[in-house]
């Protein structure tokens, strides 16, 4: 039987902007946060949306989305 689900899916371009340069990176529309991070090496990090709000790691991807990742201050 054909996955209809699948026509329903989308996938997301997400482009990660580090000092260390530029990362296009490919994730699934509807992907939880939490399960991207730990794809992308990203655990520990703050994903922030184009409205400046935290995303909780319950949150998913959506198309359009403009993702930007914050890494916490280190001390010493």
């Amino acid at each position: 039987m054909p996955d209809f689900d699948a026509l329903e899916r989308n996938d997301v371009t997400v482009e990660i902007v580090t000092l260390a340069g530029r990362q296009k990176v490919t994730a699934e529309e509807g992907t939880l946060v939490r399960d991207f991070k730990a794809a992308n090496d990203l655990v520990g990090m703050k994903i922030i949306d184009e409205d400046s709000n935290v995303l909780r790691d319950s949150d998913t991807i959506k198309d359009g989305m403009q993702l930007y990742v914050s890494a916490p201050k280190k001390n010493g």
